[in-house]
Order: C-alpha cells, then structure tokens, then sequence
C-alpha cells in the first residue's frame, strides 16, 4: 500500500511538472555533482540521462549572452549567504536550436556556521510569457505613438479655434453673441486640456515625459483650472470661488 501510494504521488509530481513546464534540480555543492529530473532535461532538450550532472555542463547548455550574468547571480548568492534566489536565464535548446527563457527558483542548505551544502529548486519555462510581455509591451508602444500623433493633429484646428474665437472677442459684440463666443472659446481651451493630457500620458506610457522647470505664477494656473470645470459649475448653477492662504507663495518654479 505504502509503496502504492508513492508510486501514485510520484505519477502526480511528473505530470504537475509536465503540465506546468516545471523541471526540478538538486546540486551538491561539496562535489559539485547535480541532479535533474527527467522533465528538466526534455525541457532543455537533452536525451534522457543527457545531462551531465555538473554546473559547467549547465554553463554549456545556456545561451553565449547569459552565460556570465546567470553564473554571477548563482556563484555570488552562494558566497554571499543568501538563503534562496530567484533570477532568469535562456538557453539555446540541445534538440532544435530553440532559444527559451527560465526562471529560476533556488533554495540553499547551509551548514550552521553558513557553508553551503546544497542547491533544491525548480527551473519553470516562462518563454511564452516572456514573449507575450514583449507584444504588449510593443503594442502600449504603438498605442503611446498613435495618441500622440493624434493628439498633435487635434490640437492643430483647436488652437485655430481658440485663435479665431480669441480674435472675435475683441470686436464689436452684443451680450448673447459675446455669451456665445466666451463659451465656444472656454470650451475649446478645456478641450486642449484634455488633449495636452492625453498627450502627456503617452509620453509616460512610452518613457519620454520630461517635467519642466520653468517661471510660473499659481495664479494662471488656477485661473487654467476655473477655465476647465467653470462652464460645468455654471451649467450648474453654481459659483466657483478659490480660497488661499494670503502667505501662499504664488511666484513659483516647476511643472505648471
């Protein structure tokens, strides 16, 4: 019964590493000798028994680039004392040429005093989700580009409104006509905000916002900030009043 129940415990732990692309290692860090399971060496596309049992062969086995940096992490976190790592590498696959990525997930056995006995952990197949984070990091690029070549080609015929509407104020105007043209010239400055905020945003998402540091007075900006939801109160009924501090400096430097 009891040799029943491993067997079937040991059928459940190669199919949960199948199915989740999940291979186990076990390296004896005082010969140096290192185990891995039959489901690790299909992954990286050994023969069975093809591994060679030796941190060197897994050194051979990983892509030219990665070689130092994958080695760096795990020698230095084994000197270091560290009691577990996690970090990433890739391959070039022995069977086919493939280039995959793996996670790494490593637990060290030390010996009171700190020296290092062994090595247990998972190496996990994370290439798919290694390149499906690449697409959407592709597409949030092209999403970041298109809204802001959009944004540019939107402000163009608002600031033309704003122009115009700025131009007709000036004239010779009854109440309604000036009523009319305030608004339209409001509205279309909001509607700059919101372009300018979308703009911004793209910047952020494609890593190329930059705040400025420039002269500007608190006032304008909050006079700005009337212009945007004013329309709104008004629309409302309602009257839209700023209360300050009389020693708030107003005369500032930054991102207005």
């Amino acid at each position: 019964v009891a040799e029943q129940a491993l067997r079937t415990a040991s059928e459940r732990l190669t199919l949960a590493q199948e199915a989740g692309g999940i291979g186990l290692f076990d390296i004896d860090l005082v010969t140096g000798r290192n185990y891995w399971t039959p489901q690790l060496e299909q992954m990286f596309g050994l023969e069975p028994r093809g591994f060679g049992g030796t941190l060197e062969h897994w050194k051979r086995l990983l892509h030219p680039d990665d070689v130092e940096s994958a080695s760096q992490v795990f020698e230095r976190a084994i000197e270091g004392g560290a009691d577990r790592i996690e970090f990433d590498f890739r391959i070039v696959r022995q069977s086919d040429g493939a280039v995959r990525t793996f996670k790494s997930l490593c637990r060290f056995t030390r010996t009171p005093d700190g020296t290092p006995l062994r090595a247990t952990g998972v190496n996990i197949d994370v290439t798919a989700l290694t390149e499906a984070r690449a697409v959407a990091e592709e597409a949030t690029q092209a999403k970041s580009a298109f809204l802001a070549n959009m944004s540019h080609e939107i402000r163009t015929p608002m600031n033309a409104i704003i122009g115009m509407s700025h131009l007709a104020l000036r004239t010779q105007l009854d109440r309604r006509q000036r009523n009319y043209i305030e608004k339209v010239h409001r509205s279309a400055e909001n509607l700059l905000g919101i372009i300018n905020d979308i703009l911004d945003f793209s910047k952020i998402e494609a890593g190329k916002m930059e705040l400025e540091l420039i002269p500007f007075r608190l006032e304008d900006v909050l006079d700005n900030f009337a212009n945007m939801i004013g329309l709104r109160a008004e629309e409302k009924g309602l009257e839209l009043l700023f209360d300050t501090a009389h020693d708030l400096p107003t005369a500032l430097v930054g991102d207005p």
